[in-house]
């Protein structure tokens, strides 16, 4: 068995049909949106990128900004053994410095080193320093409380470190040799000549080791307190981050100066900030100390780095930073309004992109800010920047303020912007398959009154009325269905007349034809009997007359019946009169005696004639006259008269005698007829000779003997 077709209504069809082409068109549109978005977005965001930056160049003093950016070069470490600090001075302006061990956070004192002086340390003495001056090797004591100073001793120059073992009131001088010096006795003893001249050495009391920096500054070394030998040396690098990936790799470390904390048993050495330094594996890290010796902690950085922060919070953005560009491509940053894990220290550093040192140079050159792409940054992720110059009094540019944003930040508006443009076009899209299921309904409708009353149409209720008003066209289809329905229905009700009309005529046919069989009636008398009966219109049936005959052992019974107008009402009768009229005949024989009194009681109104056929002669029962005619041999016809049924009506030689509705044509009958046989022949010839279409008549035509 097939499985049906599917076929979809209208309302899936328009539903299939316009929901994607409106989809297709919904997202087109939302595409264009969001791309014309993404752009305003974008520009939106350069906008504000450069508003941001222009307002923080144009409040920063670049005097102030030098100040903070300006490294601050150390000349030389000591601890002071009396109080928790290192001493330091500050080479470009020669103040002495207070400096926390524990973070390394910085206050500059009012203490000056006296000029030419380049190098400090410990005394022996509480609140002094040991100042020298390494050219000539002058020692000086030095003040901590006043500032003021003595001399001291002197040393062969020239000098390049100084390291003092407090317990032992001994000073260690490295130049191109190593010396002692007891600080009691002020005595000299000459230790060894040195392959190199060491940065700067320093005593380690806890372990008793006198340590001294390489030559270049990269290296850490082991000297023997007793000889200056080297006993050990290590590599100074980078300590590796907790988070390292697998391929890291430490970096070489040059410090300018350094010195021992037994507090935390690690050197604490400097180059433009404070590290720490694991004697026994040389890794140095920062972890702990305050960026820029504390300066970020001064009032000069806070000044413009909270109103930055307040910048930074209200627009939304990533980073907001002061930086110098050194060396093309080196970037130290200056003031940082980020607060958290992601702050810039100040004087930190960091490389530029390839692909920005070109707009950067630009921008210190010529003055021109400059605004990046987005671009990937190995430390801070994916960022769009801005940078605009800050100009100094003359109007060069000295640095830049630069403004980030995180990527996440942009595609958080975009997805923002994406999500509403979608949004809007979901909502169309189910504004439009709710309007195209509403005009599918509102068409469907009208279409399904139209298809239930083909439906009933079709079943033959053909009284249908399609009420639709709108649409116009359903309107008119449906108008158009009633007309055709009505108009079928009066056809078909024609039809179903005429076809009724030609059923009934058929049947009427049908029975008139059966009828006409019933009692086994001839059309002809048989072959060799003196007598011949039928129709004697040519062309025409037997049972085109109620008249009629049936034979029975040699004898015929014939009747002639007036015909009537319904031919079905003739059948019949002829029918009931021959099983009638056979029935006698079967029952009494050729006894003209016994038929005669049933005969003459049966169908008297409306038989006209019977007659009894037999070999002997004829035996005629007439109701009216001119039923029976006599033809002689030479044609004359003539009216005859029947005597009573139980005598028989004899005939002369070579004369017929015919039996015959009134006004049949007699005289036509001109063929004479002799012997057996005769009047078959001359019916034959009379029929032949009557022309067609004429009255229906039934004759019987009796021959005489020859």
């Amino acid at each position: 068995m097939s499985r049906p077709a599917f076929r979809l209504t209208l309302q899936g069809t328009l539903l299939l049909g316009l929901l994607p082409v409106l989809a297709v068109l919904i997202i087109t549109y939302a595409t264009h949106v969001y791309y014309a978005l993404n752009d305003l977005i974008m520009e939106g965001f350069d906008h504000k990128l450069m508003a941001v930056c222009s307002t923080t160049a144009s409040f920063l003093d670049p005097a102030d900004h030098a100040k903070l950016v300006d490294p601050l070069p150390l000349g030389g470490l000591s601890r002071d053994p009396s109080d928790n600090l290192i001493w330091g001075y500050d080479v470009n302006e020669g103040r002495f410095l207070k400096i926390r061990p524990t973070d390394g956070f910085a206050i500059v004192t009012p203490i000056k080193l006296p000029k030419g002086f380049n190098n400090i340390a410990s005394g022996i003495e509480k609140n002094a320093l040991l100042v020298l001056d390494g050219a000539t090797g002058q020692m000086k004591l030095l003040s901590t409380i006043t500032g003021e100073t003595t001399d001291a001793f002197r040393l062969e120059p020239p000098i390049t470190g100084l390291a003092t073992d407090n317990p032992r009131g001994l000073l260690y001088a490295s130049g191109r040799t190593l010396d002692r010096v007891d600080l009691h006795t002020l005595q000299v003893t000459h230790l060894r000549e040195l392959p190199e001249q060491y940065r700067d050495i320093s005593f380690d009391t806890k372990h008793q080791i006198l340590w001294a920096l390489s030559e270049h500054g990269d290296e850490l070394l082991d000297l023997d307190p007793a000889d200056g030998s080297v006993r050990h040396q290590v590599k100074l690098v980078t300590e590796k981050p907790a988070d390292a990936p697998a391929a890291w790799q430490p970096q070489p470390v040059s410090l300018v100066v350094f010195v021992y904390d037994p507090a935390s048993d690690r050197m604490i050495g400097t180059s433009t900030s404070l590290v720490s330094v694991n004697w026994q594996t040389g890794e140095v890290s920062t972890k702990g100390f305050l960026p820029g010796f504390g300066r970020e902690q001064g009032p000069i950085y806070l000044r413009y780095a909270v109103p930055m922060r307040r910048i930074t919070n209200r627009t939304n953005l990533t980073f907001l930073y002061t930086q110098l560009v050194r060396n093309r491509d080196q970037i130290t940053y200056g003031i940082d309004g980020t607060v958290g894990d992601k702050h810039s220290p100040l004087l930190s550093q960091d490389v530029l992109p390839e692909s920005e040192i070109a707009g950067v140079q630009r921008l210190l050159t010529e003055g021109t800010p400059h605004i990046t792409a987005v671009r990937a940054w190995e430390k801070w992720g994916l960022l769009k920047s801005a940078f605009v110059p800050i100009f100094d009094q003359l109007g060069h540019p000295v640095a830049m303020a630069g403004t980030d944003v995180d990527i996440t930040t942009i595609r958080y508006e975009t997805r923002r912007a994406l999500v509403i443009t979608f949004t809007f076009g979901a909502a169309l899209l189910v504004l439009a398959g709710m309007l195209s299921y509403a005009i599918a309904r509102q068409l469907n409708r009208p279409l399904a009154l139209i298809k239930a009353a083909a439906l009933r149409a079709a079943a033959g209720d053909y009284e249908q009325h399609v009420a639709v008003r709108r649409p116009r066209e359903l309107h008119d289809l449906a108008h158009a269905f009633s007309h055709a329905t009505a108009t079928l229905g009066q056809s078909f009700h024609e039809l179903r007349d005429a076809v009724t009309a030609g059923r009934a005529l058929r049947d009427r046919d049908a029975l008139v034809q059966r009828l006409s069989t019933v009692g086994a009636l001839a059309a002809t008398a048989p072959a060799g009997s003196p007598w011949a009966w039928g129709v004697l219109a040519p062309g025409r049936e037997p049972a085109g007359s109620s008249s009629g005959a049936t034979m029975h052992d040699g004898a015929a019974l014939v009747w002639l019946h007036c015909p009537m107008d319904d031919a079905v009402g003739t059948a019949a009768r002829r029918a009931e009169i021959a099983l009638t009229a056979e029935a006698l005949l079967r029952r009494h024989g050729p006894d003209a005696t016994r038929l005669a009194a049933p005969l003459g009681r049966l169908f008297a109104g409306e038989i006209d004639l019977w007659g009894l056929l037999t070999p002997a002669g004829v035996h005629v029962l007439a109701r009216r006259p001119g039923l029976v005619h006599r033809v002689t041999a030479d044609g004359a016809p003539a009216v005859g008269a029947a005597p009573d049924f139980l005598t028989p009506l004899p005939a002369a030689s070579g004369e017929l005698i015919v039996l015959a509705h009134a006004g049949s044509p007699v005289e036509r009958l001109t063929v004479p007829a002799t012997g057996a046989g005769g009047a078959a022949a001359a019916f034959a010839a009379w029929r032949g000779a009557v022309p067609a279409g004429g009255p229906v008549h039934f004759v019987v035509v009796v021959a005489s003997p020859s």
